[in-house]
């Protein structure tokens, strides 16, 4: 049964896979022949597609995987709250574990990240994998987020010393807290002048679409000569450059 079951997950991962290489190959291949017909009259520039494949899927696995933490940061409050309350009343940390986990599954669905990793941690605990630290640490390790590490580090430092841990706990939801409440108000200023410059940026690609629809003669000249390729060539990497400069200015972490 165990073997069937790792061999459904291994086969649906490599489906998955697929499925996800396939849509990301078709939309650059319709992306790049839309770029090609606005700036080179052609459709060859979808060849690119084939070397361009890696970096874009590097950025999304990027894209992904800061979602993912910024999820997982979010419900980790609620972790803090629920693992805080559970040790106030004298439970030992395994224990205050099982309980948060009872208690979460009340708020969110099996298939959250946080969800997935409390089964994971209690798992490892539970079948003597690994200790609580080391499946504390496991946790941090396999995410990466400022507030886990800090978590971790703060729950070995009070073992070892003999602090208050569940104050330590209520501390850092209410950092987290204030974090959160900083980053909605950043969001919320920066969000129009994000969107205004992609509009922006945006507006030379619209720009050649219009004149190509409504004049096609008015830019053939830009298609025919050397010059003309050159001043496309030179319109479509400004348009990138200045994406890519209003992504990093509004790309702020506290």
């Amino acid at each position: 049964m165990f073997k069937i079951s790792v061999d459904t997950v291994f086969t649906n991962k490599i489906r998955s896979k697929a499925v996800r290489k396939i849509a990301v190959i078709s939309i650059l291949f319709i992306v790049t022949g839309i770029i090609g017909i606005l700036f080179y009259d052609t459709f060859y520039t979808c060849v690119i597609s084939v070397f361009i494949y890696k970096p874009v899927n590097r950025y999304i696995d990027e894209l992904v995987r800061k979602n993912r933490a910024e999820v997982l940061r979010l419900q980790f409050r609620d972790f803090l709250s629920c693992i805080a309350s559970s040790l106030s009343t004298g439970r030992h940390i395994e224990e205050g574990l099982k309980e948060t986990k009872a208690e979460l599954l009340k708020i969110y669905n099996p298939k959250d990240v946080i969800m997935i990793e409390l089964n994971t941690m209690v798992m490892q605990i539970e079948s003597r994998q690994m200790d609580v630290s080391d499946a504390l640490q496991n946790f941090a390790g396999r995410n990466d987020v400022e507030d886990i590490e800090m978590f971790v580090h703060i729950y070995e430092a009070c073992k070892k010393s003999g602090g208050d841990f569940v104050s330590a706990i209520y501390k850092i939801s209410d950092l987290i807290c204030q974090k959160i409440e900083i980053e909605k108000e950043i969001k919320q200023i920066i969000s129009q002048r994000k969107f205004e410059g992609r509009i922006i940026t945006a507006m030379p690609v619209l720009v050649i679409m219009f004149l190509r629809i409504l004049s096609p003669e008015y830019l053939s000249v830009m298609y025919t000569v050397i010059p003309g390729r050159i001043a496309m060539t030179a319109a479509l990497a400004g348009v990138y450059a200045s994406y890519r400069m209003i992504e990093r200015i509004t790309d702020i972490e506290i």
